[in-house]
């Protein structure tokens, strides 16, 4: 049976826009790893540039960023994937302090996030949606989804999903973390996708502006 993905991303977002109100925006941005049931409890790190990853096992979506960069300045930060199995898409809701950095042009989200090619293997379309909770570009907490189009194979293995290119707009440190509520950060099959993939590892990041 063919899915209707426009449908499927009026779901997500609906879930992913309740969830940063439920959130509370900005505040308390962590820098803990969200983990769902994988017990890894270690603060993520921005040195970790690669994809590559020891445990062969565990599936893992980790913010990749520079540990250091200056002010002011432009950079990127990465959304990679390791490890995937049988997987169609994802959805998430990404926090950040507003103060510290932001999207290079927040008012136009589509020129501040280039798509990865993980999800776009063997010339399958996909389908990207972001946005603001309350559409404030103020708010420090990105909503995003991003799947492969209608019933097409999930992907197994490793690459990068997405890469925002945010700038610095004052000294200070921040987290990049997705959200500490675990079911509102999801990998989802093609056979299931408003069902969770379960036992993901979801790996945050620090960043510090001089």
């Amino acid at each position: 049976m063919k899915r209707n993905f426009g449908y499927l991303f009026f779901i997500l977002f609906f879930i992913l826009f309740t969830g940063c109100h439920r959130g509370g925006g900005d505040s308390g941005v962590g820098s803990s790893d969200v983990g769902t049931g994988t017990g890894d409890s270690g603060a993520g790190s921005g040195a970790d540039t690669s994809v590559v990853d020891s445990d062969s096992t565990i599936t893992k979506v980790k913010i990749v960023s520079p540990d250091t960069v200056t002010y002011p300045v432009e950079f990127s930060v990465n959304i990679e994937i390791v490890n995937a199995v049988n997987t169609a898409g994802l959805y998430f809701r990404l926090k950040y302090d507003s103060n510290i950095v932001q999207l290079k042009n927040k008012n136009n989200l589509a020129s501040s996030v280039k798509e990865g090619t993980f999800f776009n293997q063997g010339g399958v379309a996909t389908s990207l949606g972001i946005g603001f909770i309350d559409q404030d570009p103020d708010s420090g907490c990105l909503l995003v989804g991003l799947s492969r189009s209608r019933e097409n194979p999930g992907i197994s293995g490793s690459g990068t999903v997405m890469t925002f290119t945010f700038i610095t707009v004052n000294k200070g440190s921040t987290s990049i973390i997705f959200s500490e509520i675990a079911e509102e950060n999801s990998l989802f099959a093609p056979e299931t996708p408003l069902e969770s993939i379960t036992g993901v590892l979801w790996k945050n990041a620090e960043i510090t502006v001089k």
